[in-house]
């Protein structure tokens, strides 16, 4: 529990004792008034005769018997009889909620508390990349404890979870904020990456759990490439200035997979065709900027022309080009559709001038819109080499790319033991 939420939890405790002994004092008040204004009840009279410690006595047996042993009010002034009527129903109410708070605090105290957290590693994500990272994990270090960290928006943090079989525990809340990074143990950890959809959102939390534990192995997934480089050139220059001092460390998923894809598939085909070989790759997002740039930096000289295909290719290239330098690499652009012949049709004359079949990479992050590109091509061009890709592979999307005769690119199969690499690698350093 973090201390602004103890410190919560005690001043509202402690408010409602306040108003308990608030109540307590009124149905004392109360109760006294009536018995000095001549309020009689149905089993006892002449309250008026008898000595203050015994109206004190009845009063007291309120809160026990709620006034059964006295009787109800019969008679006196009305004002008196209501405020004897009120601590009838007062005394017995406060006494209920105190020993109602009592036994809920005797419950929690005795609940069973997952064990704290140590010497784990904190994923930030709750996505399939977060879920991929756990596995590597598993597969590098079986028995490590795994906090899973989803982040949000909110302050509060919720509580630490019972680890599950696979020893991951769960945590959801804001992972930039203090009192979160102290609920996920963030001074008992052996690492922790930051792995969610959002780039900022990861560079955030890897800045915020270093700041907590500068001695914390920290690193950041970050897939836009040009958020990347002034983030590596920012790392860099702390480094620097910290001597041998620890700085978080960003890395690329998409870098993974392009690069395996390259130096796996790419690069053999190219040195077996005997000519400058033309490669079309639908869908420029982050995996095909990504493979892009690998292709200009270490493929130019096997390459006759790269054919870019996205429903925005020219203004996608645009903001590339203006942070990545392609050399003399040819590029044509195709603004369309993956999923309309139009625009293969537009592809296919732009590839008629050159010899030999072109390679097709249909990286779309839409599998779907993936595979109907390549039934298109298919029909087209049948002695293409075709690469779809995927997150996970099923017996579905391996029975069709079969079928399609195209081969599969599965993002999860790349980065399992590129992840477990990096993991092994980060918890080492």
């Amino acid at each position: 529990m973090t201390r602004s939420r103890a410190e919560e939890l005690l001043g509202s405790q402690s408010l409602g004792w306040k108003l308990r002994v608030a109540g307590v004092i009124l149905v004392y008040a109360c109760t006294i008034y009536a018995f000095a204004s001549g309020v009689e009840t149905t089993q006892l009279q002449d309250f008026p005769h008898r000595p203050v410690l015994s109206w004190i006595y009845y009063a007291t047996s309120l809160f026990v018997l709620g006034g059964t042993d006295i009787g109800t009010p019969a008679s006196g002034p009305p004002l008196a009889r209501d405020a004897l009527w009120f601590a009838f129903f007062a005394a017995p109410l406060i006494t209920t909620t105190a020993l109602a708070e009592t036994l809920l605090s005797l419950l929690r105290s005795r609940a069973p508390k997952p064990p704290e957290l140590s010497g784990h590693v904190i994923i930030i994500g709750n996505d399939p990349l977060s879920h991929a990272y756990i596995d590597a994990v598993r597969a590098a270090d079986p028995a490590r404890p795994v906090l899973l960290l989803e982040h949000v928006d909110e302050d509060a943090p919720g509580a630490v979870s019972a680890p599950d079989e696979r020893q991951v525990s769960r945590l959801r809340g804001n992972a930039t904020k203090p009192g979160t990074l102290e609920t996920a143990g963030v001074n008992r950890a052996r690492c922790a990456v930051a792995i969610t959809a959002a780039d900022l959102v990861n560079l955030e939390c890897a800045w915020a759990l270093h700041a907590a534990n500068p001695q914390l192995p920290v690193a950041a997934n970050v897939a836009d490439l040009t958020l990347l480089r002034p983030v590596n050139r920012l790392v860099r220059e702390q480094r620097t200035q910290a001597g041998n001092g620890r700085s978080p460390v960003v890395f690329s998923t998409h870098r993974i997979a392009a690069l395996y894809l390259f130096e796996n598939s790419l690069q053999p085909h190219f040195e077996g065709t005997g000519y400058r070989d033309r490669v079309v790759i639908a869908g420029f997002g982050r995996l095909g900027q990504t493979l892009l740039e690998l292709l200009a930096a270490l493929a130019s000289e096997d390459l006759a022309k790269v054919v870019i295909v996205d429903p925005e290719a020219s203004r996608r290239f645009r903001q590339f080009t203006a942070d990545v330098d392609l050399g003399e690499l040819a590029i044509e652009l195709v603004d369309g559709v993956l999923e309309d012949p139009a625009t293969w049709d537009t592809v296919s004359a732009k590839l008629m001038a050159s010899e030999g079949p072109p390679l097709f990479v249909l990286s779309d992050v839409n599998v779907l819109s993936n595979f109907r590109a390549a039934m298109l091509l298919r029909g087209r061009s049948p002695e293409t080499r075709v690469f779809v890709r995927c997150f996970e592979r099923s017996s579905f999307t391996n029975n069709l790319a079969d079928q399609l005769s195209v081969e599969l690119l599965s993002v999860e199969d790349v980065l399992h033991g590129a992840l477990k690499d990096h993991y092994e690698a980060l918890a080492s350093a």
